[in-house]
């Protein structure tokens, strides 16, 4: 179950990097001045957001309707919102790390390195209790090990964990919100 959780945790974060990519690689460019005058920041944000979901429905989609049809899980709603908050959670970070005035290479080695730290402390490929008890308790703190936790406990119960567990899955979302509105718009 754990192998499962990790794959769909993965696969929830990937188009992430698609959002960074496109963030910096446009960054300071004519084209985004372009863009910024002609639809506004917001738009533009959204659009880069909305292209990652895409990719998130791509990947995420076949395997979710698999383990509904196959009878694993009771219901896919609540994992759909938990891996769509992974998603935003990480997109919004990656449009704010894609704001920073350096080279294209640095800004996607900083976003794999974000990728990675996420994704070992959110318990995603290895179980945090196999970790010190320092870092283990560290780690209940990150943004991806609530999510980890809420789909593993789903996938265990067979998609029916508790309202209270899904809230308190999805709280890593306001935070990222208030990163990416903060430091991931591009001003005028």
């Amino acid at each position: 179950l754990h192998t499962y959780s990790a794959f769909l945790i993965i696969f929830a974060l990937l188009p992430a990097m698609g959002v960074l990519a496109g963030t910096s690689r446009l960054a300071g460019t004519s084209y985004e001045d372009r863009l910024l005058l002609s639809c506004g920041p917001a738009a533009m944000m959204a659009a880069r957001l909305a292209s990652g979901l895409l990719w998130w429905l791509v990947l995420l989609g076949p395997p979710l309707l698999a383990l509904n049809l196959s009878g694993f899980l009771a219901g896919m709603l609540p994992i759909a919102v938990v891996l769509l908050a992974a998603y935003f959670t990480t997109a919004l970070i990656m449009l704010a790390l894609g704001r920073i005035q350096a080279p294209g290479i640095s800004i996607m080695l900083t976003g794999w390195l974000t990728f990675l730290i996420m994704i070992v402390l959110g318990g995603v490929i290895y179980p945090t209790s196999i970790f010190p008890e320092w870092l283990h308790k560290g780690a209940a703190f990150t943004p991806i090990f609530p999510m980890m936790q809420f789909i593993y406990d789903s996938l265990y119960q067979q998609g029916t964990a508790g309202t209270w567990s899904l809230l308190s899955a999805v709280w890593p979302v306001l935070p990222a919100t208030v990163i990416a509105l903060v430091f991931g718009r591009r001003r005028v």
